[in-house]
């Protein structure tokens, strides 16, 4: 079910100009939209359902959980398995062919621990270099600013209500923006925004991000232990077509909060939530400090182990998803996408997991 949030940054925006696009996914659409979800019940249908689930019995796979993979191992440069640690001990499963799946985070940091990656860096780890590649060099995810809605008690969210359920997608015109560049959010629980506004109940939120990034960080590895978790240098904003594109969407997104019906959910609060965003919002310089330092990130990372032309630099991957340099080595997940996407990253990661599942087949 629609939430209150929802149902005001519909009518608001509808009435601000922004048109109705009822399929979201639909060539060319732009505007407003309810987001389409693939539920089962009422429930979310995640990878594990959809995928996993249906195989378990499979007697062609076998599923080790609670299993951390340390390194891939290699013979030379060829791929025969990997190592992983699971109840306190080191394992080993081998085999013909090793495609990583562990996101945009670990698939760079497990390519690291086996030797390839950027090889300063590996050495200075005493990781000894076996091909040397900008593996997390590339990092890119969707900067975001939230602006609090303290509900009054007639509009908190209930416990049917989806914490979104529509977005507005528009094309800023700024500098590099390609179409629906940007988009704004309506959020029913201020899920996104734990740290920054009331956690309870009646706290919603309108959030707006850039849909097109420019700019971008890496995922550096700090120990040759796989239980230390990698540093995401994500130099958010640090393009300043990013920074330029997030000001000026704050400052809009801030005009239809404080419009009709959004402006009516509100329980007297508004202007506390939201104080040190009011008081920087008037001036451009304040406004960027305020957005570097409270910025945060739609948790799509993608492109640490791109994907590209072998003669480009830049590549980690080539078309078919074999790591360059090593035979019998895939990466199949979010990180090996040239660019972030002007969308979210769901469906575009399970599309990169069926193309590269047919390729190996």
């Amino acid at each position: 079910a629609w939430g209150a949030v929802d149902r005001a940054l519909y009518e608001t925006a509808l009435a601000a100009g922004y048109g109705w696009a009822p399929d979201v996914n639909a060539p060319g659409a732009t505007g407003v939209s309810p987001y389409p979800v693939n539920s089962r019940g009422g429930r979310r249908v995640t990878t594990n359902d959809g995928y996993l689930e249906p195989q378990r019995e499979n007697p062609l796979l076998t599923i080790r959980c609670e299993a951390t993979v340390d390194r891939v191992l290699l013979s030379g440069r060829r791929a025969t398995g990997v190592r992983y640690l699971t109840g306190g001990r080191v394992r080993e499963a081998r085999a013909d062919r090793v495609v990583l799946s562990a996101g945009a985070v670990h698939s760079p940091a497990i390519l690291q621990r086996s030797g390839i990656g950027p090889a300063d860096g590996l050495r200075a780890l005493g990781i000894a270099p076996v091909v040397d590649l900008p593996v997390g060099a590339g990092l890119q995810d969707h900067p975001l600013s939230i602006i609090g809605l303290p509900l009054a008690e007639p509009w908190a969210a209930g416990a049917d209500d989806r914490y979104t359920n529509v977005c507005v997608r528009y094309t800023s015109g700024g500098p590099g923006g390609q179409p629906n560049d940007m988009m704004f959010v309506a959020c029913n629980q201020n899920v996104l925004a734990l740290a920054r506004a009331d956690t309870g109940r009646g706290a919603g939120a309108i959030l707006v991000w850039v849909n097109q990034v420019y700019a971008r960080g890496q995922v550096v590895l700090r120990s040759a232990d796989p239980t230390a978790l990698p540093f995401l240098d994500q130099r958010m904003l640090s393009d300043v077509r990013d920074l330029q594109r997030l000001r000026d969407g704050v400052r809009t997104l801030l005009e239809l909060a404080r419009a009709r019906p959004v402006a009516e959910l509100g329980d007297g609060r508004f202007d506390e939530v939201n104080a040190e965003l009011l008081a920087a919002v008037d001036d451009d310089g304040a406004l960027d400090g305020y957005l570097l330092r409270t910025a945060g990130d739609g948790q799509h990372p993608t492109s640490s182990c791109r994907m590209g032309d072998p003669a480009d630099p830049a590549t980690v991957v080539d078309p078919g998803g074999r790591v360059l340099g090593t035979e019998g080595l895939y990466v199949a997940d979010a990180s090996v996408l040239p660019s972030c996407p002007r969308s979210n990253t769901n469906l575009v990661s399970i599309m990169v997991g069926e193309l590269t599942a047919d390729r190996l087949d």
